[in-house]
């Protein structure tokens, strides 16, 4: 009998920090830049850690119950909005 898939439920999550960019978030949450202007940011970012960031992520997610807001606030970002799409 083949396995029951598991529904992926994906969010489109905007995140806004100073400092360096939480990178394991990326793997954590399920996420990735949504656009190339997004990945351009993270580049920019990982190179020199400064300055006030707002990047949009995708996530996929088997869990309904969206991003780990508090574990992005550990870090010092913040997800500013979070949709369902």
């Amino acid at each position: 009998m083949k396995p029951k898939a598991d529904k992926i439920y994906r969010w489109k999550l905007t995140v806004c920090g100073l400092g360096p960019f939480p990178f394991d978030m990326l793997r954590y949450d399920g996420c990735y830049p949504f656009s190339s202007a997004d990945a351009a940011k993270l580049e920019r970012n990982r190179e020199y850690g400064l300055g006030i960031y707002e990047v949009v992520l995708v996530m996929n997610s088997v869990s309904s119950a969206g991003p780990t807001v508090d574990r992005w606030k550990s870090f010092l970002w913040h997800v500013v909005s979070c949709e369902r799409f």
